[in-house]
C-alpha cells in the first residue's frame, strides 16, 4: 500500500498502518455484529468483543496485526455457522489459512480447524478413523512449519535464537528475561492476557468453579472455542516474548476473540443462572479496563509515562532492556531537538 501511495503522491510511511488498522477496526465491528447474532443475548456478546484491549490495533496501530486479527474474528464467526450446519466447514478453513499467510501465529488454530474436518465427517468417523485423522493434523501442522521455516533449514536456528523459552534459568540467553516454568514469566502471560481479554480471569475462574458443569454440558461450539482458547495458550506459554510482554501484547492480542465467545457461550447456554447480570458486570468491568488502555496508548505523555514505570518494574532480558533505554534516549533526544526547533 505505501509504495503504491508513495509512486502516486509522497505520503508518511505510517499512513497506510493507520489506512489498513481504520479499514479492519471497521470490518471487525461488522464482523462481530454478525458473529452475536449467532447467540442469545447478542448485545453483550457485542459489548464484550469490542471492548478487548484488543480493539488498539485498530486506533492507527503501526504494527502488522490488525489484518489477523480481523481473518481470526472472521474465522470464528464462519467456524459457529458451519457448526449449525449453515454452511460448508471449507469456507472457515480457507479463512484460517488466509490467517495464517498474515502472521504465523495462527497456525495455532489449526487443530481447532481439523476439529471442523471431523465435524463434518463425524458420521463416518470410526474411532480408529478419529485416531488416524489426529495423526494425519499432527502432520499437517508439522507440513506447515516445515514451510514457514524454509524447508526446515531455520527450526535450529529458530529453536536456539531465544525465541522458545528456556526450562530453566541456565539454559537462557541475552533474549530471555526468564525461564519457562518461572514465577515472572506466569505473571507477564497472565497481565497480557487481561490486557488483550478483560475477561480473561473470569473464564479461568468458571473453569476451575465448574469444571463439572462443563464437562457435562459442553458442545460442539464449546469444544471448537475452547481448542481455538488452548491453541493459543500453547503459543504463548512456550514463545519467548523477546522485547517484553509489555511490549509484544499484540502479538497475542487475537487469542482475546475465542476467550470472549467461549466464556459468553459458558455462562449463556452452560450455567444454571440468569445471565443478563454477569454479563452486564463483565460489560461494566470490560469498560472501566479496556478504555483506560486505549487513553493511554492515544496519548504519548501517558505512553512514556509507562513507558518509565516499566523501566525499574518490569522483568526484561539483557537485549530488552538495552532496547528499551535506547529508546527511552532517543525520545529524549528528539524531544529536545524539537522543542528548540519551536
Amino acid at each position: 500500500i505505501y509504495s503504491f501511495l508513495h509512486s502516486v503522491i509522497k505520503v508518511n510511511p505510517l499512513i497506510p498502518f493507520v489506512l489498513v488498522g481504520v479499514i479492519c477496526g471497521i470490518l471487525f465491528v461488522i464482523v462481530s455484529i454478525y458473529l452475536s447474532r449467532q447467540f442469545k443475548e447478542s448485545a453483550f456478546l457485542f459489548l464484550l468483543l469490542v471492548l478487548t484491549g484488543t480493539i488498539q490495533l485498530f486506533f492507527g496501530y503501526v504494527e502488522i496485526y490488525a489484518i489477523s486479527t480481523l481473518l481470526v474474528l472472521l474465522y470464528i464467526y464462519l467456524s459457529i455457522r458451519c457448526l449449525k450446519n449453515e454452511i460448508r466447514f471449507y469456507y472457515p478453513l480457507i479463512v484460517l489459512f488466509a490467517g495464517i499467510i498474515f502472521h504465523a501465529s495462527v497456525i495455532f488454530l489449526i487443530p481447532s480447524g481439523l476439529y471442523l474436518v471431523w465435524f463434518n465427517y463425524r458420521d463416518r468417523f470410526s474411532k480408529g478413523k478419529t485416531i488416524l485423522s489426529a495423526l494425519g493434523g499432527l502432520l499437517l501442522i508439522t507440513a506447515v512449519l516445515y514451510l514457514i521455516f524454509d524447508g526446515g533449514e531455520n527450526v535450529t536456528a529458530f529453536l536456539s535464537g531465544g525465541h522458545i523459552l528456556p526450562l530453566n534459568k541456565v539454559q537462557s540467553n541475552i533474549m530471555t528475561a526468564y525461564s519457562l516454568f518461572s514465577f515472572s514469566h506466569a505473571a507477564d502471560v497472565f497481565n497480557g492476557y487481561l490486557i488483550a481479554a478483560p475477561v480473561f480471569l473470569f473464564t479461568l475462574m468458571l473453569i476451575i468453579v465448574h469444571f463439572k458443569t462443563l464437562i457435562k454440558k459442553i458442545e460442539y461450539k464449546g469444544i471448537f472455542l475452547l481448542t481455538a482458547v488452548l491453541g493459543y495458550s500453547v503459543f504463548t506459554f512456550f514463545i519467548n516474548f523477546e522485547i517484553g510482554v509489555f511490549r509484544d501484547w499484540d502479538l497475542f492480542s487475537p487469542a482475546a476473540l475465542p476467550i470472549v465467545v467461549f466464556t459468553f457461550l459458558f455462562i449463556t447456554e452452560y450455567l444454571p443462572y440468569e445471565p443478563k447480570k454477569l454479563l452486564l458486570i463483565l460489560s461494566v468491568y470490560s469498560i472501566v479496563q479496556t478504555v483506560p488502555w486505549i487513553l493511554i496508548n492515544s496519548s504519548e505523555e501517558k505512553s512514556l509515562e509507562r513507558f518509565l514505570y516499566l523501566t525499574g518494574n518490569a522483568v526484561m532480558s539483557p537485549y530488552r532492556s538495552e532496547e528499551h533505554t535506547s529508546e527511552l534516549q532517543s525520545h529524549s533526544f528528539i524531544s529536545y531537538a524539537v522543542f528548540c526547533l519551536k
